[in-house]
């Protein structure tokens, strides 16, 4: 199976979950369960094929995601809703109409990022890792590809979203502003999993006055979404790097709480987020640049 059949398939299974998804609590847990079968799919690319298998893998997740929201959702929505709800990047529920317009402005950011997001992958790709400074020139170069590619992608979607009339939430929010790790994961980075993550794992523990639980929870269930993503792409041991990445993040904020780093000084405060994040940052980086690097042609892992 290739790239564009394993998509097509993996969202013809969310679409099918999707359908699902309506009426008594067993049929509902049919159209999860289904969803959840999708996670299958990425396994029947080539073992070779990292990136399609990264892809196809990322289709399914969302779909899973996207089901656990209609599963636990009591608001009632015509089938096609429900199907566009499973295959898009974000919550659909939260799509308003808006007049329709050509978004010069998120167009040209858009292709600023891309370009910026392009050369430093380039050059993470090329850099000699041989070299004295060559290992961190890379993860460096690579964190600021994976920031500056998901900018140009989040502001060029929402640009396409608005020339159909559909006005979108907010996916993504300048996280290199951040000036705590809490910020960064909490408010500004992947607003469309940490949304998700804070809705269904953060918020029910904190309800009940458990926050912390809420906090680990959240990056549990992080952990184990990129576990997989990297697990279906690159094998086991990547996955464990993975996911012990985002594990490391409870550690991070307890540190800044116990260190007062809300009550430090913007400067101090951002260079802190800056410095950690990239501190433990290869264990995301790597994995991700050897997925891209596996597109290239007559590239082997």
């Amino acid at each position: 199976m290739g790239l564009l059949a394993g998509v097509g398939t993996a969202m013809g299974v969310g679409i099918m979950a999707a359908v699902a998804l309506e009426g008594g609590r067993g049929r509902r847990r049919v159209g999860l369960g289904v969803a959840i079968l999708g996670l299958l799919i990425p396994f029947l690319l080539s073992p070779a094929d990292a990136f399609g298998r990264f892809v196809v893998g990322l289709t399914t997740s969302l779909a899973v995601i996207r089901s656990i929201d209609l599963y636990r959702s009591q608001e009632t929505l015509p089938w096609w809703r429900r199907g566009w709800h499973n295959v898009a990047i974000f919550d659909t529920r939260l799509a308003r109409p808006m007049p329709r317009r050509l978004n010069g402005a998120l167009f040209g950011l858009s292709i600023a990022w891309a370009a910026l997001g392009a050369a430093a992958l380039c050059g993470a790709l090329m850099v000699p890792v041989e070299a004295p400074v060559g290992r961190g020139a890379r993860w460096i170069g690579g964190a600021v590809a994976a920031v500056a590619l998901l900018e140009s992608f989040t502001r060029f979607l929402r640009m396409a979203y608005e020339g159909i009339g559909v006005a979108i939430p907010d996916l993504h929010d300048s996280p290199y502003l951040s000036r705590s790790v809490r910020e960064f994961w909490g408010r500004r980075w992947n607003k469309v999993v940490g949304t998700w993550l804070r809705q269904n794992c953060y918020e029910p523990f904190r309800e009940n006055g458990r926050p912390f639980v809420g906090q680990c929870a959240a990056f549990a269930a992080s952990a184990l979404l990129h576990w997989y993503l990297a697990f279906v792409a690159l094998g086991f041991m990547w996955s464990l790097a993975m996911g012990a990445f985002f594990l490391l993040q409870v550690a991070l904020i307890g540190a800044e709480d116990k260190f007062g780093v809300h009550q430090w000084s913007r400067l101090a405060a951002h260079s802190w987020t800056v410095a950690v994040m990239l501190a433990v940052s290869p264990l995301f980086i790597e994995p991700f640049l050897l997925v891209v690097a596996s597109a290239a042609p007559g590239s082997a892992r």
